[in-house]
């Protein structure tokens, strides 16, 4: 992967230090301002990654003064540098500036005040694509996947009765991870071995590192040996509060308001249903 860099300079004029400060409380005493970089054109959080395609901002913000003029400077590697000269508006109010970047790559943000770093971030640019590893839902899914998924690059691995360690496997026999995982596996698996999926999902996680995004569905299954897939979905639900990262497809809830699309098994949809399960799952892929 190529890697780009981009240095945004941010040069405050006259930050005050005195009591205007002190009234914003002792959150922001010892740094009078924040900046980051965000994918999304309202900068509300910091992000790792945005997609080919995205229209990322710097976020400067100042507290305990208002109108800070400060200077934004925009430089590829090996590019001449292109700067803007900017003002906040009110204390803590997010100033953005918008930056259209093409290609993917790795971008490096600093920021300075008063002729010092006050900041380092980076924010890497990905592709557009999607790696897909599915079982026999996969398989159902795959016809309708590419079309839910306009502009992506669409891969999908899926096999029959796959289960969970299986794809965790695939991930780590691939040279290069795309943009998104998506990890339709558990359906095979053994729901009285909770921590088994868990782990796995875990992994795939590992797998991805911080600047991919995993796609997980919930499982809909009837019970197998007395124990119902549950737990799986409760163990999904944990993994994703303490992982930004992951998306989990809503898949049970769909099921349970259409249950007019399941087989005689419980498990396997008819056309529509899986129409509609590679649309939730494209929706999750377009959250990332």
């Amino acid at each position: 992967m190529c890697g780009l860099a981009i240095a945004i300079v941010a040069a405050l004029a006259g930050c005050s230090t005195g009591s205007s400060r002190a009234a914003q409380g002792s959150a922001h005493a010892a740094k009078p301002f924040s900046s980051y970089p965000s994918c999304g054109s309202k900068g509300k959080h910091a992000d790792r990654f945005c997609f080919q395609g995205d229209h990322p901002v710097a976020v400067f913000r100042a507290f305990g003064r208002s109108r800070v003029a400060y200077h934004v400077c925009v430089r590829q590697k090996g590019e001449r540098k292109h700067c803007r000269d900017r003002r906040t508006g009110k204390p803590g109010e997010r100033s953005r500036t918008r930056f259209d970047l093409d290609g993917a790559g790795r971008y490096r943000l600093a920021w300075f005040a008063g002729g010092e770093a006050v900041d380092r971030d980076a924010l890497l640019i990905r592709e557009r694509s999607v790696l897909s590893i599915g079982d026999s839902l996969g398989e159902g899914t795959k016809p309708y996947l590419g079309g839910a998924l306009p502009g992506w690059k669409v891969d999908q691995s899926v096999s029959i009765s796959r289960h969970a360690p299986q794809g965790v496997s695939i991930l780590r026999a691939r040279g290069g991870l795309p943009s998104v995982i998506v990890f339709a596996l558990g359906t095979n698996d053994d729901p009285r071995s909770v921590s088994s999926f868990t782990n796995a999902v875990s992994a795939a996680l590992g797998l991805a590192g911080s600047t991919r995004c995993v796609v997980v569905p919930s499982i809909v299954r009837p019970p197998v040996a007395g124990a119902s897939y549950a737990g799986y979905n409760n163990a999904l639900a944990a993994l994703a509060r303490r992982n930004r990262n992951l998306r989990i497809v809503d898949w049970a809830g769909l099921v349970a308001r259409n249950r007019g699309w399941l087989a005689g098994d419980g498990v396997h949809v008819t056309g529509v249903g899986y129409a509609a399960r590679a649309r939730a799952i494209a929706k999750q892929v377009e959250r990332c």
